[in-house]
């Protein structure tokens, strides 16, 4: 028989062979394990499941609904004994609770590993923020908050947006905060829709403060988004947002694979009106698909005053070696 010990280090080594094909480094594995620890235990047998997505569920759940009917059964057979004290209230109330809130965490584990299969290699500067964290483990009060929430995440839509949080965190302590957490339990659909229009106009770090948002609907879901504390600087003149141009007088501003590349007098600035997005925001829209779009960089050129300017071009960049490299699409001013 094997101990405890050693079956969390065989679980490890089962998910980090998996992982670190993806650049997922030790130590994050080594969270991801404590963490999915806390979340389904050692009772099934997980670590197979979560590298079979949807048949791991359902292989989870059929493990889940069994252990129910044993249970069940020992239940029943405790009443006929004549122990009426295990009866009908125990069975609703505490055993198919578990099994609900069980089976929810499962979902959610196999989401989050799921996710972290598909999270891009790691930066140089996470890499160094990898190489000097202690921790192996997770807050244990964000964890605690987190895994109540898994609890209640029924729907494959919740599953998958707790399993991205979970991913996250396990990369990078800190990602997303408890006030995060509470944010998206609350989410409500239309709130969520909202959210993931706002992601899809989110440029470097902002939302270029365009005309369309003055009005209507849009300037509704930017309200909105304000009152809930996910964006600042609506209405007015608010904040600018503001860009220098490097010694050899460019400034690129990328935007998924496409790119602005503005060219003026070195050491000038260039300024465009924003909306904030505070962190609440930004955690919140990075868990959300967005759809990027062209448009945006080009309704942005056409924002920015031309007096330092001599040329912006659109494009689409490829990484290098070293960076990023440009390759000139349109040329978008002067006409």
């Amino acid at each position: 028989m094997t101990g405890a010990g050693e079956d969390k280090l065989a679980r490890e080594v089962a998910i980090s062979a998996s992982l670190e094909e993806n650049g997922v480094k030790l130590r994050a594995t080594s969270r991801a394990v404590s963490a999915l620890d806390r979340l389904v235990g050692a009772a099934l047998d997980w670590p197979a499941a979560f590298f079979e997505g949807a048949a791991g569920k359902k292989r989870l759940s059929d493990e889940i609904d069994a252990q129910l009917r044993r249970a069940q059964a020992a239940v029943a057979e405790a009443q006929i004994a004549g122990n009426q004290a295990l009866g009908g209230v125990l069975i609703d109330s505490v055993l198919v609770e578990g099994a609900r809130k069980q089976k929810n965490v499962s979902g959610v584990a196999i989401e989050a590993v799921e996710a972290m299969k598909a999270l891009p290699p790691p930066t140089s500067e996470e890499t160094h923020s990898e190489g000097n964290q202690a921790d192996d483990n997770l807050d244990s009060d964000w964890m605690n908050m987190f895994i109540r929430f898994a609890e209640d995440a029924s729907s494959e839509q919740l599953q998958q947006l707790w399993g991205r949080v979970l991913a996250g965190e396990v990369r990078k302590s800190g990602s997303f905060s408890r006030q995060t957490l509470r944010f998206i339990a609350e989410l409500d659909t239309e709130t969520a829709a909202t959210c993931e229009w706002a992601a899809n106009y989110t440029v470097d770090g902002i939302i270029p403060k365009f005309d369309q948002w003055n009005s209507g609907k849009p300037f509704a879901n930017m309200i909105d988004l304000q009152r809930l504390g996910l964006i600042d600087g609506v209405g007015g003149f608010g904040p600018n947002r503001k860009y220098t141009f490097d010694a050899a007088g460019n400034v690129t501003i990328q935007y998924g694979e496409t790119a602005l590349h503005i060219e003026g007098d070195p050491g000038a600035e260039v300024k465009i009106g924003a909306i904030i997005i505070t962190r609440l925001g930004k955690e919140v829209f990075s868990l959300l698909p967005s759809d990027p779009k062209a448009q945006i960089l080009k309704d942005i050129a056409n924002h920015f005053p031309k007096d330092n300017i001599r040329k912006i071009s659109f494009g689409r960049v490829v990484p290098e070696p070293g960076g990023l490299r440009f390759f000139t699409e349109e040329i978008l001013w002067p006409l």
